[in-house]
């Protein structure tokens, strides 16, 4: 407690020695015996020893004694008039990251708070200060720096929206073409090249916040959303577009989170439960299961001539439930329970071949790849240190590769041919240089992305949401749903493998 005093005393002292020291400074290089208002300066002073560290605060210091010796106050309350609308923005932008403007903000906005304030009449200039020869060429440097600080209005100004440009998006089973609704309804596109193949826009009430579609053919899954649904948001809609009408409704008592689609089969995921339906005119129910928590609605259904798997989150955190949906097996209700992380479950997706099934946990920092049949860990892949949400989890068409988006915008691409006994020396997972020897802690016996590419922008306003596809083995495709593009990325080997944006469009209003 005295250890603590003291240092607070200290500090305290140090405080007011700074401030009298700015004191004098500006009062000996203004002359010494000139006027100077106190209440400025000690305002001045005050934001500057709360703002900056000791190193950066002698900076600021030695600079406003620099623009106070050559061209006085005055210069900068004529500097507040001409800039006032301007340096408002630079509090967002500039003013916030590089200490000399954050320095210029500070003392700027201290001189317009007086200027406001002080009802004498005079424009802009204080009691007995005046200008030195140099303050019209200050004057206008200080402004030109001003006006050149990324200030400066574009010609055609882009007016960036506070609501996503789409509710949801998603691709259909091969991953040929994806689906994305909104505010006034839902389009089809092809997803390489990417082409409109359907839109349906509702004339009002036509918020529709989940799609999900059945391969090319005419059914579509909706669940309204959005400010204006067109549906409520415990009703499932089976649209037949061929009748431009819905074909079945089902009604549930709990928000619809989401909707998996196959021939034969209707799967719908509510907050706790999992229900499995025929698809057919009258579906009936054919199973229900009960889940942890899903307030994402995380499932994912794969089925193909030898397999047909439906994964969801199990009824303890971190467990995965496997149900063998397959016409053979269906009714002998087959499930495997995969103890998969020590938290929530946050993504999953399931290999073409049914083969494998990746997750990642609410903590995001390993997606763990197990084998569908005997539920073992084959891979154990590292995203990076940091907590993130991995927002998609995407196989390649061939189950070679697992690509891999998080919040952070960062895409990684891991090869799932290559293993630690035999790696792939094509496209070799890195790997710690320490991961060979001995009694070391599995995080140094981690396989890390063989690439992985930032794919936001500086100019994004939003941390956007994106939704994974493979056009084809090398080639990947992001659905952004705030901004409402289209991406794709191929992979290119030149001294080592990386990521080139290939393309991008947007979707059709």
């Amino acid at each position: 407690m005295a250890l603590a005093s003291c240092f607070n005393g200290i500090l305290g002292f140090a405080r007011l020695f700074i401030q009298s020291s700015l004191l004098w400074s500006v009062n000996v290089t203004l002359g010494g015996g000139l006027y100077v208002d106190l209440d400025l300066i000690l305002l001045i002073s005050r934001r500057l020893t709360r703002a900056f560290t000791i190193t950066s605060l002698r900076l600021a210091i030695l600079i406003f004694v620099l623009a106070s010796a050559t061209s006085g106050v005055v210069l900068l309350s004529n500097c507040v008039k001409i800039c006032r609308p301007e340096w408002l923005s630079l509090a967002t932008t500039a003013g916030s990251k590089n200490p000399f403007w954050r320095l210029a903000f500070i003392v700027i906005s201290s001189l317009d708070e007086c200027f406001q304030t002080r009802k004498s009449g005079n424009t802009g200039s204080f009691p007995g200060l005046g200008s030195s020869p140099f303050s019209g060429f200050f004057l206008n440097s200080l402004v030109f720096l001003f006006r050149q600080m990324n200030t400066h209005r574009p010609i055609d100004p882009v007016v960036h929206s506070k609501e996503p440009a789409v509710l949801n998006a998603a691709f259909n089973q091969d991953q040929s073409c994806f689906a994305v609704c909104h505010e006034t309804g839902f389009q089809v596109y092809n997803t390489d090249p990417m082409e409109p193949r359907m839109k349906r826009t509702f004339n009002s009430n036509g918020g529709i916040g989940l799609v999900s579609m059945l391969h090319r053919t005419n059914y579509v899954a909706l669940v309204g959303g959005g400010k204006q649904p067109r549906f409520p948001v415990n009703k499932l809609c089976i649209w037949d577009d061929l009748k431009k009408k819905p074909s079945i409704l089902l009604e549930f008592m709990s928000p619809i989170l989401n909707v998996l689609l196959s021939r034969i089969l209707i799967v719908v995921v509510l907050k706790n439960t999992v229900l499995i339906h025929a698809f057919e005119s009258k579906p009936k129910l054919l199973a229900q299961h009960e889940t942890f928590d899903n307030e994402s609605g995380v499932a994912e259904l794969s089925v193909n001539e030898q397999t047909s798997f439906l994964a969801f989150p199990g009824r303890a955190i971190g467990q995965i439930q496997l149900v063998d949906v397959s016409p053979a097996n269906r009714d002998r209700n087959l499930i495997s329970i995969i103890k998969a992380h020590k938290s929530k479950i946050q993504c999953l997706a399931i290999s073409n071949s049914g083969a494998l099934i990746a997750s990642a946990s609410q903590t995001g920092t390993i997606i763990r790849v197990h084998d569908t049949a005997k539920c073992s860990l084959r891979f154990e892949l590292r995203r990076g240190l940091d907590r993130a949400t991995v927002t998609s989890i995407k196989f390649s068409p061939d189950d070679s590769k697992l690509a891999v988006l998080s919040d952070k915008n960062t895409l990684h691409v891991f090869n799932l041919t290559a293993t630690a006994t035999q790696p792939d020396i094509s496209m070799p997972n890195r790997m710690h240089f320490l991961g060979g020897l001995p009694l070391m802690p599995t995080y140094f016996k981690s396989i890390w992305s063989f690439v992985s590419y930032h794919i936001d922008t500086k100019d994004d306003l939003v941390n956007d949401t994106g939704v994974l596809g493979w056009a084809d083995n090398e080639s990947i495709v992001v659905l952004w749903k705030f901004k409402g593009i289209w991406e794709k990325y191929v992979l290119v080997e030149n001294e080592k493998w990386g990521l080139v944006r290939e393309g991008w469009r947007r979707f059709e209003e």
